[in-house]
């Protein structure tokens, strides 16, 4: 998704939603011989009982962190099950996808600026805290004092200002796999917003954007 011209520099390239969905388009047609409807077979999804509907590439793009290797990774997953395609065999292959696959390669590429989640055994154990996927900032602080192995009166104390204070919670922000709600100035409605990969990696390490919750990253489920 970086791409190098004739002076050296690189420039991020931006995908829009529907700039993904005519390349995942083109590429099932080359590959397939099938356009992305026929591939998918599916008309709507839903994730789990009583789950709200939608179309299976809006499904995709959930679990996905808006780069093409995404796409051609899930994609060809979805290509070797195509003979038992349903919606639970779908949703599964997606989540499996995503959680085996995608989140392995973002925290390979930004192992580099990762001091906790670089190591495979404290990625597992910090995941394995979180017990579901919309949290408030109370619930962060209560994952990082078990984590680190703290209370609560030393967070309070001493735990604002001590270094790792946020470290898996912002590591995880950073890969893009922990999201915030931010409100739009100009129409007041809320949104979740994800970092994705053209956005530079910056700001304090300790911190996190203030947000009244933070959200799990789909791709993550599986986990």
């Amino acid at each position: 998704d970086i791409k190098t011209n004739l002076h050296g520099a690189t420039t991020a390239l931006r995908y829009s939603k529907r700039d993904l969905r005519d390349m995942l388009e083109k590429l099932t047609y080359f590959y397939e011989r099938l356009p992305l409807s026929e591939f998918l077979k599916l008309d709507i999804v839903a994730s789990s009982t009583g789950a709200r509907t939608e179309v299976p590439f809006e499904y995709i793009f959930r679990h996905t962190l808006g780069r093409p290797r995404d796409f051609v990774i899930i994609a060809s997953e979805i290509s070797r099950n195509r003979g038992a395609l349903d919606q639970d065999t779908f949703t599964r292959i997606v989540r499996d996808a995503s959680a085996g696959m995608l989140v392995a390669n973002v925290f390979s590429e930004m192992r580099v600026f990762l001091d906790i989640l670089h190591e495979r055994e404290a990625r597992g154990r910090f995941l394995a805290l979180l017990t579901h996927d919309v949290l408030t900032e109370d619930e962060l602080i209560d994952v990082w004092c078990r984590f680190h192995g703290f209370d609560r009166e030393y967070y309070d104390l001493h735990g604002k200002n001590a270094d790792g204070v946020y470290h898996p919670f912002r590591e995880l922000f950073d890969c893009g796999l922990l999201g915030v709600v931010q409100r739009d100035p100009s129409t007041g409605r809320r949104h979740q917003r994800f970092r994705v990969p053209r956005d530079a990696v910056g700001g304090s390490r300790r911190q996190l954007p203030a947000s009244s919750h933070y959200l799990l990253h789909p791709a993550l489920q599986a986990l």
